[in-house]
C-alpha cells in the first residue's frame, strides 16, 4: 500500500544530505526503486534533486517507485519521468499537480481529464491507457 501520510520524508533540514541519502530515504533501501533513481541520476544529474522533491512531494516511496516504473512505464526512464511529472496524483492526497517541461501542456482540456485520481492510484485519468507503452504525452 502506497504511503497515506502527508508528511514527507525529506525536510528543510534534509537538504544538507547526499543525494545517496535521499535515494535510501525514499525507496526504502528497495533495488528495484533504487536502481530507476540512480539510472535518473545517470542520465541528468543536474535535475535529479528536483525530480526527488517532486517524488517526496507526491509521496512515491519504496517498491511503489518501482511499479510505476515497471508496470506503468515499461521500465522506459523518459515514460517514467513523464509519467511522474504529469499522471501522478499524490498518493497521500490523491490530487495532481504538474511539473518538468510537460507542463505547459495543461491547459482546461488537461485538467478535465484528470479528476479521477485518488489517495495510492498511480493514474488521475479517468481513463488511463491499458498498454504500458502508450504514447505520450496524453494531452
Amino acid at each position: 500500500m502506497a504511503d497515506t501520510t502527508t508528511e514527507c520524508r525529506m525536510t528543510p533540514a534534509d537538504m544538507n544530505i547526499s543525494v545517496s541519502e535521499m535515494i535510501t530515504r525514499l525507496t526504502g533501501g528497495n533495488l528495484g526503486s533504487t536502481r530507476v533513481l540512480v539510472e535518473w541520476l545517470d542520465r541528468d544529474p543536474m535535475a535529479v534533486l528536483a525530480f526527488l522533491t517532486v517524488l517526496d512531494l507526491k509521496h512515491l516511496y519504496d517498491e511503489h517507485i518501482w511499479v510505476v516504473y515497471d508496470k506503468i512505464c515499461d521500465q522506459d526512464i523518459d515514460r517514467f519521468i513523464y509519467h511522474v511529472s504529469m499522471e501522478l496524483p499524490n498518493q497521500a492526497t490523491g490530487r495532481l499537480s504538474v511539473s518538468g517541461p510537460y507542463s505547459r501542456l495543461a491547459n482546461d482540456a488537461f485538467w478535465a481529464k484528470r479528476q479521477s485520481g485518488k489517495p495510492g492510484a498511480y493514474w488521475a485519468l479517468e481513463q488511463p491507457p491499458t498498454e504500458r507503452n502508450y504514447s505520450y504525452p496524453i494531452v
